[in-house]
């Protein structure tokens, strides 16, 4: 990725299956529900040590919009966006909802479009052809990646491993999306650590 340059925004975009209504009162903010990985996510790629500008424009069960100015360690401004909804319709009983994730990450010398459920990357650098990969290792697997996440936690509990996002980075995203769903909406917040 350094080739491409610094990094100058980073946008994330999720369209899930309604929730079960077996488990009501569970959903209730699809952002408390899904920007903290976002925010972990663009805090570790970019860097980030702050946040200087960050409104959460919209905030309900199935849909939900953020918007925020990062700051990373170099002092460059990072643009941050995330949205999502969890409106597709859910599936027959036995079957496996939608869950799809899109990352579009821009540099200064081009920019990389990820689409999780499918697997596949396209690069784009300026004055060049663009690369499309297509990896089914690319694919979110929600069990496997449950399965891996847990196991990474106790190791790290047991002193086995190191975590793989800093404590700063998620006092961070835990804080700004505690700010964030506090603040009425449209209201612009600083988020420091």
């Amino acid at each position: 990725m350094s080739s491409l340059g610094r990094i100058l925004s980073i946008s994330f975009n999720c369209n899930y299956t309604r929730a079960d209504p077996k488990k009501a009162g569970l959903h209730t903010s699809l952002a408390v529900d899904k920007s903290a990985h976002d925010i972990n996510s663009a805090v570790a790629l970019a860097d980030i040590e702050y946040f200087k500008d960050a409104a959460l424009t919209v905030t309900k069960s199935d849909r939900f919009a953020m918007h925020m100015l990062g700051v990373d360690g170099a002092g460059n401004e990072v643009v941050v966006n995330a949205q999502g909804s969890r409106t597709i319709p859910r599936p027959k009983e036995g079957q496996k909802g939608t869950y799809r994730d899109t990352v579009g990450i821009s540099f200064e010398q081009g920019e990389i479009s990820l689409d999780a459920q499918a697997g596949t990357m396209v690069i784009h650098r300026s004055g060049q052809e663009s690369i499309f990969v297509h990896r089914p290792s690319l694919a979110t697997n929600y069990d496997q990646q449950f399965l891996a996440l847990n196991q990474h936690w106790l190791e790290c509990v047991r002193g086995e491993a190191e975590p793989r996002i800093s404590r700063r980075a998620t006092l961070l995203s835990a804080l700004a999306i505690v700010a964030l769903e506090q603040a009425p909406p449209n209201t612009l917040i600083d988020i420091r650590v």
